[in-house]
């Protein structure tokens, strides 16, 4: 498990080599949750956007159960939002 400062190092990490290779590219995070303090995450040089995955409110159990399903979704639609907008 990785503690949640060392994760947003991680995070910050993978934004700025793709930043560094691909100025233009959209650094695009999908969450299990998404907490408070995420704007020191958000950056021109680093993350553009995060977004939780679980649709809806439900215990850890139906969570995990229907992870897979909600990150496809979730994904999808930012796909989506991504082919919109070019």
């Amino acid at each position: 498990m990785i503690s949640k400062p060392n994760l947003a190092k991680l995070l910050w990490g993978v934004a700025k080599a793709t930043k560094a290779v691909a100025p233009y590219a959209p650094v695009i995070v999908l969450a299990g949750n998404v907490g408070k303090g995420i704007d020191s995450l958000y950056s021109p040089d680093g993350i553009d956007a995060i977004f939780a995955t679980p649709a809806g409110a439900k215990n850890l159990n139906q969570a995990l159960k229907d992870a897979t399903n909600d990150i496809a979704q979730t994904a999808e639609n930012v796909a989506r939002l991504i082919k919109a907008t070019h």
